[in-house]
């Protein structure tokens, strides 16, 4: 088993939904393979501490001074730069939501399209294998939900991708990068429109105070942006 073979069966083997053979593969990977090993304990910390976690009310001092040092940070790697993405499709438009990590920065990028959300998704997996990323997993959200028990009417697809020479860049700097990978495309309808979201790479990298790799993930939320603006652009006609 490869390192890209179990990243995509990844989320099944930790849910405990694969086969038993498959898990044998699965050990005996992660057993030679340090940086799978970290990824699938990333994992299963996360969804421990979301299962074991309890609502907790952040002290207002503590809250501000957290709010105060990712500013600070912030403002140490991307100054007052603001990058504004365009596009000229008329069946599609751009639109950022702002958060309040710094005033004029974005956190989410968006773009939403007229088209409808399963055409889109089509599209989207095209766009994906265009510029040469990978779609590592596909999470039905709506379709979990209602596993799980639990009444959720929305639609919306959660793409995983990833563009492996772009991962190793990252991982090779900090192990602890990990945690936002892979980049994550998400597919709903809002407005009436059909809607991509995907948090700025430049954004979260920002959080790990990593200047270095600051090209990296332009380069990588760049493309991002690619590829939801070619799902988003209307079917081309053929040419008689």
């Amino acid at each position: 088993m490869k390192c890209e073979d179990l990243l995509k069966a990844l989320n099944a083997y930790v849910d405990g939904q694969v086969d038993p053979a498959i898990c044998d593969e699965f050990a005996k990977h992660l057993a030679g393979c340090d940086p799978c090993q970290v990824v699938v304990d990333n994992i299963r910390g996360t969804i421990a501490l979301y299962r074991n976690g309890k609502p907790y009310e952040m002290p207002r001092e503590f809250h501000e001074r957290m709010r105060h040092q990712l500013r600070e940070k912030w403002s140490t790697v991307f100054g007052n730069r603001e990058r504004v993405h365009s596009t000229t499709t008329s069946d599609c438009c751009l639109d950022t939501t702002r958060t309040t990590l710094q005033k004029g920065h974005a956190m989410l990028i968006k773009i939403a399209t007229k088209k409808p959300l399963q055409e889109t998704a089509v599209d989207l997996q095209t766009a994906v294998q265009k510029h040469r990323f990978g779609v590592m997993q596909v999470h039905n959200l709506k379709e979990t939900m209602v596993k799980k028990g639990v009444e959720f009417d929305p639609e919306c697809m959660i793409y995983e991708v990833c563009q492996p020479q772009q991962a190793k860049k990252v991982l090779e700097q900090s192990m602890s990068l990990s945690t936002m990978l892979p980049c994550r495309i998400s597919l709903f309808e809002e407005g009436g429109q059909t809607v991509m979201a995907t948090l700025k790479p430049t954004a979260l990298v920002g959080l790990f105070n990593e200047p270095s790799l600051v090209p990296v993930a332009q380069e990588v939320e760049d493309t991002l942006v690619k590829i939801m603006t070619d799902a988003a652009s209307p079917a081309q006609e053929p040419v008689p």
